[in-house]
């Protein structure tokens, strides 16, 4: 059955989970913070959402397994588009697996917890996860940027560059501020970095995915 689904399809799908995921990140995000008493979606990360004693931990860890769901569906669309791509595709798909099971249902099902003001054994492992799948993530742009021929998106090396380039910067800003946790300045706003990071990335993942769905046309 799946034989039969032409690659035009193949980047519709990809690309309606694509816009799923990273819209529904946000309002999901945005109405869990809201109904969180107390948090500071400025200063705490998303993490802080999926602690053992959050009022929306339900709720994070159905998102998450949506979240897992719809990224592998970006992947495999993402592989029946633009097969057979050798190497390089292997590894783009692989690290979609890494992220999303990482990110969604790695995240969400490992509590961010502290006990005594240090980090539990599922907060470790939480940190352990995240920390890999953030890091496949990372370079995602740069490597998705290479499916593409130069005569189809010319520009799409530079923009990955571009992304990758604010990325550091905020993803640096995250783990400082993550690390040294200070009360005042340039370092107390991990959430605001975390989410950042996200809606450049984001940015970058819909941009994508618009052009694989003309790509896939072309086919």
């Amino acid at each position: 059955m799946i034989s039969k689904i032409t690659k035009l399809h193949w980047g519709f799908i990809g690309a309606t989970a694509c816009w799923l995921a990273c819209l529904g990140e946000g309002l999901v995000n945005w109405r869990l913070q809201s109904l969180y008493t107390g948090y500071d979606p400025y200063r705490l990360s998303l993490s802080y959402l999926g602690r053992s004693d959050s009022p929306v931990l339900a709720y994070v860890k159905i998102w998450g397994v949506c979240y897992t769901i719809l990224f592998l569906l970006f992947a495999l669309g993402i592989y029946q588009v633009f097969k057979p791509g050798g190497k390089l595709l292997q590894w783009i798909v692989i690290a979609w697996v890494i992220y999303a099971l990482g990110e969604g249902i790695g995240s969400a099902f490992f509590p961010f917890d502290h006990v005594n003001g240090k980090l539990t054994f599922t907060a470790q492992v939480h940190n352990v996860v995240s920390g890999l799948s953030d890091t496949a993530f990372f370079f995602l742009p740069l490597l998705m940027s290479r499916l593409f021929p130069p005569d189809s998106w010319s520009k799409a090396k530079r923009f990955a560059r571009y992304i990758i380039g604010v990325g550091f910067v905020l993803m640096s800003l995250f783990l400082l501020s993550k690390w040294i946790r200070p009360h005042d300045g340039l370092l107390a706003y991990a959430g605001l970095y975390q989410r950042l990071f996200l809606f450049v990335y984001y940015g970058y993942l819909l941009t994508f995915s618009l052009k694989m769905r003309s790509f896939s046309a072309t086919q």
